[in-house]
C-alpha cells in the first residue's frame, strides 16, 4: 500500500501538519506573577536596614552634600558598596536570609510605602 496518492483518504492539510516538525517544549516557563516579582538582595536589605549608617558614609564621602544633589548621588553607591562589603559576617547572613525573604513573601511595609 502506498501513502500519498490520490486515494489514501488523508487531506492535504493533514499530511501537511503530519510533515510539520513538532516544537520541543524549552525548560519550565515562569508563571507570569514571577516575571514581574523583584528579587531583593543584600544591598536592598543594607539600604533599608542600615539606613543610618549609611546616610553617615554618604555624608562623610560627599562632604556633606545636600540629599539629592548630584554629589550626593554620585556617593550613594560607593557608600552602599563600602558598607556591604564592611558587614560582620552575622550581620551579612542575616541580610542575606533577609533578602531571601523579602522575594518570597514580599518586603516590609515601610518599604513598600517609600
Amino acid at each position: 500500500m502506498q501513502y500519498g496518492g490520490a486515494g489514501d483518504g488523508m487531506k492535504e492539510t493533514q499530511k501537511k501538519q503530519l510533515q510539520k516538525p513538532q516544537k520541543q517544549k524549552q525548560g519550565k516557563k515562569k508563571e507570569k506573577s514571577d516575571r514581574y516579582r523583584k528579587t531583593f538582595t543584600i544591598r536592598d536589605v543594607v539600604a533599608h536596614v542600615h539606613s543610618d549608617r549609611l546616610e553617615q558614609r554618604i555624608q562623610k564621602m560627599s562632604s556633606g552634600a545636600t540629599r539629592g544633589s548630584k554629589e550626593w548621588l554620585a556617593a550613594y553607591p560607593l557608600a552602599l558598596n563600602r558598607l556591604v562589603e564592611q558587614l560582620r559576617p552575622d550581620e551579612r547572613t542575616e541580610a542575606e536570609e533577609m533578602a531571601d525573604e523579602w522575594t518570597q513573601i514580599g518586603p516590609p511595609t515601610a518599604l513598600k510605602a517609600a
